[in-house]
């Protein structure tokens, strides 16, 4: 028996129709027709001669369609079930809507998908019959399976966006319907989209829709878990992201010297970590080519429920529409999922960055009581020894961290230890005030996080409470350092004994 996946709802068969209940309640411009799933812009009665936009197809792809209805995108966007396009009865009435007292038109774009060609086109050759002035355009700009044995044409995917994005704009300066769709039929031209998969997804109140391995990804699949053009074991993202653009480079012959916009698509499940380390990818591997980027989006755009991947859109920018599109997609509006905004806009100059400060270990001036020769190797052995027993016990730290915290104790401490004994022929053992500031310097350094502050503050507490004043370095000196330092760190803390936390050791060991 297939396991069911674990999702926030109620009943599988009313988690659309609640899920566009919480669509409108988040954005209160839009109204919801809940017998007919569709989602209408509030500001259409203000609207009525310019041309209206429609678009939609099946749930589960969120925020696609309807997080672009908003003035300057969509006039609406009809949702059908889960992966399901929405009957034509559904679009006929979305179509109703927007046409009412409306001579400027109604341009309806239909997701290349089957469903969606047959519903969204019998409900635009009804409204044609009934006289209402309405055209249609297919999009379909994926790449992955150009070349390959497929009869049904380029399927549907993030870079529609794009069109919605480029036509609202023009809808928004009163361009006609005829050129409004011949820009968008040019665009398609040089638009495309590649994705891959790291993992399944799975409708509401079932289990995955397919199988994949732990060291798997999928080429070049689409938004419905349908199958790509390879199952390969999975790749860096380096080596991931050049896949990707090999095949769209080679579908829109883009060469040196060329510019485009680029959408990155987070297909649901991928962190917003890989996300963004993908993008700058993405833009590092154009730009080594020669190519441009003018302007790079990273979003939720359209998902495919829980799957983990991405999409990569580009679309060529060229000629004497360039300055054109970019307005258009600089554009205001209001649709609440569209990632562009004002910080997407390069700006006229370049900004200034700061220049980084030169790598070297800080240094710190020699003060307070001194140890003679042999003392000072004893220390440099103390130290050297504990910083190799760290690094031999990395593994079995990590282990006990894993108990009760991230498992990365070992590995954070390690770190500190290979920095101790890269400095080890330099550190001022002979000053142990000073030893002591330079080992709280090398744990900010190399550590990172809670730890790495926690030992750079005591090491640096416990440096200056061994400074100047002191006289000599005696047993008894070593312990009031250690417990001045340590109870100046804990003034930082509000940890208490008892709490999860590193610094209950420290509160533990003041009253011991």
């Amino acid at each position: 028996m297939q396991k069911m996946s674990k999702k926030l709802i109620n009943l599988p068969e009313n988690c659309v129709d609640e899920m566009l209940d919480g669509v409108v309640k988040a954005h209160p411009g839009l109204s919801l027709h809940a017998n007919y799933r569709v989602i209408l812009t509030k500001q259409w009665a203000d609207t009525k001669k310019k041309v209206a936009l429609l678009s939609g197809g099946g749930s589960g792809h969120e925020p696609f369609a309807a997080g672009f209805v908003g003035a300057g995108m969509l006039s609406g966007a009809v949702v059908g079930s889960v992966f399901a396009s929405p009957p034509a009865r559904n679009v006929l009435h979305a179509i109703h809507c927007v046409s009412q007292g409306n001579e400027a038109g109604t341009l309806v774009f239909i997701p290349n998908y089957t469903g969606d060609c047959l519903n969204f086109g019998l409900a635009v050759e009804w409204a044609k019959s009934e006289g209402l002035k309405v055209e249609s355009i297919v999009l379909g700009e994926d790449c992955a399976l150009l070349g390959q044995d497929s009869s049904v044409g380029r399927r549907g995917m993030c870079g529609m966006v794009f069109i919605f994005k480029i036509a609202g704009a023009m809808v928004e300066e009163g361009k006609s319907l005829t050129d409004i769709a011949q820009t968008v039929r040019m665009v398609l031209r040089v638009l495309a989209s590649y994705g891959v998969s790291l993992s399944a997804c799975s409708l509401p109140g079932s289990g995955p829709l397919f199988k994949i391995g732990t060291d798997e990804m999928e080429l070049g699949l689409g938004v419905h878990g349908e199958a790509g053009i390879k199952r390969v074991k999975i790749r860096t993202a380096t080596e991931t992201v050049k896949i990707i653009l090999e095949a769209i480079i080679g579908t829109l012959k883009l060469k040196s010297g060329d510019e485009v916009v680029v959408l990155i698509n987070n297909l649901g499940g991928t962190s917003q970590l890989e996300q963004w380390l993908v993008t700058g990818e993405v833009h590092k591997q154009f730009t080594t080519l020669g190519i441009a980027v003018l302007r790079i989006y990273a979003a939720c755009i359209m998902t495919s429920l829980e799957m983990a991947g991405i999409q990569v859109s580009a679309l060529k920018i060229s000629g004497a529409h360039k300055e054109d599109w970019l307005n258009y997609l600089d554009a205001e509006t209001k649709a609440c999922a569209w990632c562009g905004s004002p910080m997407s806009i390069p700006p006229e100059e370049p900004l200034k960055d700061t220049p980084p400060p030169e790598n070297h270990p800080e240094e710190h001036k020699l003060e307070g009581p001194t140890i003679n020769a042999a003392g000072s190797e004893i220390l440099r052995r103390c130290l050297e020894a504990v910083a190799l027993s760290v690094i031999s016990n990395e593994g079995h730290l990590n282990e006990l961290d894993s108990a009760c915290g991230d498992g990365d104790t070992g590995t954070t401490l390690r770190r500190m230890a290979d920095g101790i004994l890269l400095q080890l022929g330099t550190l001022p053992v002979s000053h142990p005030s000073t030893l002591l500031k330079q080992l709280s310097s090398i744990a900010e350094m190399t550590m990172g996080g809670t730890s790495g502050a926690l030992y750079s503050l005591m090491l640096t507490m416990t440096g200056t409470a061994l400074g100047a004043k002191v006289k000599a370095v005696t047993a008894r000196t070593w312990a009031v350092a250690w417990i001045a330092g340590t109870a100046g760190t804990l003034r930082y803390s509000q940890a208490k004994l008892g709490d999860r936390s590193m610094v209950r050791i420290m509160r533990f060991l003041l009253k011991c």
